[in-house]
């Protein structure tokens, strides 16, 4: 008797209707110092802190960031935008933090994610 081809389809189902609940962590806690990133896009379009405050990212999601100064993935140098690490990116596997230096300069500024273009955040320094 052959086996029934629906029978292989049963685990993707059922992984399927349960993984979105096995990625789903505590809600981030509000704070203006504080982004989360989802799958391919930051929990904002944008964010505004205050000179000499810094950024906390954490990656909640499944997927791997790798956060940058720029927009749609593109890395762009910018003297007001603390280091994101030696080659100006910071690598944020899931679960993990990453926190910026203090934003020193006011002004506004753009951080891209080099993996997932529409990941993108307007960071507004207000003095």
């Amino acid at each position: 008797m052959p086996f029934p081809r629906v029978a292989l389809a049963v685990p993707f189902i059922v992984v399927g209707a349960l993984a979105p609940g096995l990625s789903s962590a505590e809600p981030l806690p509000r704070r203006s110092n504080l982004v989360g990133m989802e799958q391919v896009g930051f929990d904002r379009d944008e964010v505004t802190i205050h000179q000499g405050q810094q950024l906390q990212f954490v990656n909640d999601s499944n997927f791997l960031h790798v956060i940058a100064p720029g927009a749609d993935a593109r890395v762009t140098e910018d003297s007001g935008v603390p280091s994101f690490g030696p080659d100006d990116v910071q690598s944020i596997p899931r679960g993990d933090p990453f926190v910026t230096g203090p934003w020193t300069e006011p002004g506004s500024y753009d951080i891209t994610c080099t993996l997932h273009p529409e990941m993108n955040l307007h960071v507004t320094v207000a003095p």
